[in-house]
């Protein structure tokens, strides 16, 4: 039984009548013979019987062409998508990190839906944090990713293109001493208190690293994951902090320092 021979069989029940259904289908009447009699012996069932010059469904049969049909519904759906993929269309699975879905990811989906108004391109959107996105796209469970590039050779498989850069700055609540120098060094800032990203960030990896070129190390009080909750710790006066100069900051009672 293959798939043509499920199709065959759907035709020949709903025309009931061998000639006809052969025509519409544009193959010989025995071929059609054939493959209702080879799927008959397969299933140990009889699908269609003698009614005048017309060949109607068994019982069996009957309940048969309802999961027949159901499964080609499925499967035709299913070549209609990735056709519908195949020509530029369809839906794409786009995640981002948590900070860029204010401003460059829907600036990003927007620019690409007015350049290109003639598509009809379903984005389904993934907030999250640079490791977590890169193992997603590694597993196919994203088409592509926003995120910060991290240095390591665990995703050495994974494609990279620049398309944006962020200064780092130094941020402080009012009251902090450092709040009132223009620009702040990496080894003045390592004696206070530190409002860090987690080790499961990009960021993390590239701040380390900065520090580390510096021969010292952060006073780390706090580890957080994402802007905002670094942000709100350093307004609330519990450490300081290096951050990608983002808009949202103005939002934050903080002093944004080189």
């Amino acid at each position: 039984m293959n798939l043509n021979h499920l199709r065959y069989f759907v035709a020949l029940a709903k025309l009931e009548h061998y000639t006809l259904a052969a025509e519409k289908l544009m193959i010989t009447q025995p071929s059609l013979t054939h493959a209702i009699t080879q799927m008959e012996s397969e299933l140990g069932i009889k699908l269609f019987e003698r009614n005048g010059r017309n060949s109607v469904l068994t019982k069996c049969g009957k309940d048969f062409l309802r999961d027949v049909e159901l499964s080609l519904s499925c499967l035709d759906k299913g070549i209609d998508r990735m056709k519908y993929t195949a020509s530029g269309e369809g839906k794409v699975d786009f995640a981002f990190l948590r900070s860029l879905g204010s401003d460059l990811a829907p600036v990003f989906i927007g620019g690409y839906m007015k350049n290109n108004p003639e598509k009809h391109i379903k984005f389904n959107c993934f907030p999250g944090m640079t490791t977590d996105l890169l193992k997603g796209l590694k597993e196919r469970k994203y088409d592509m990713v926003l995120c910060s590039k991290p240095p390591s050779v665990k995703f050495r498989d994974i494609s990279f293109t620049n398309i944006s850069r962020q200064e780092l700055v130094i941020i402080t609540p009012p009251n902090n001493p450092l709040a009132e120098m223009t620009e702040v060094g990496l080894r003045e800032a390592a004696s206070y208190p530190f409002v860090a990203y987690s080790e499961k960030t990009a960021l993390r990896t590239i701040i380390d690293g900065l520090f580390y070129r510096q021969a010292k190390e952060p006073n780390i009080a706090y580890e957080v994951e994402d802007d905002i909750s670094v942000a709100g710790f350093v307004s609330h006066g519990l450490g300081i902090a290096i951050v990608p100069n983002l808009p949202i900051l103005r939002e934050f009672d903080v002093r944004v320092k080189k």
